[in-house]
């Protein structure tokens, strides 16, 4: 559990930065239900010379507390703008939020 100077701060990030739309996220073999989630799409950094030095996956940010299993299991869902994407990893922050490293379904 974080701190409680941090326990406001994934909802303001949320509402502030998040997807108009709701995400719906679902666990391994549970119906899905509707949370906040900040979306980045996949991307390729490149240096000047255009030699690609880094692959990004796409992610999406959530509050901890509605994910708190995400990514156990290989069954682990999320839908955001109509797309649903499998949830290959998740790195939690420590102060309420965690990266969810998506793959295609």
């Amino acid at each position: 559990m974080p701190a409680p100077l941090f326990r406001p701060l994934p909802r303001i990030f949320l509402r502030t930065f998040g997807e108009r739309e709701p995400a719906l996220y679902s666990e391994a073999g549970g119906e899905p239900r509707e949370i906040a989630a900040i979306f980045n799409s996949a991307y390729a950094q490149t240096d000047a010379v255009g030699v690609q030095i880094e692959d990004t996956r796409p992610t999406a940010w959530v509050a901890t507390v509605d994910a708190p299993n995400a990514g156990d299991s290989d069954e682990d869902r999320i839908t955001v703008g109509g797309k649903t994407w499998r949830i290959v990893a998740c790195k939690r922050d420590g102060k309420g939020m965690s990266e969810l490293q998506l793959g295609n379904v």
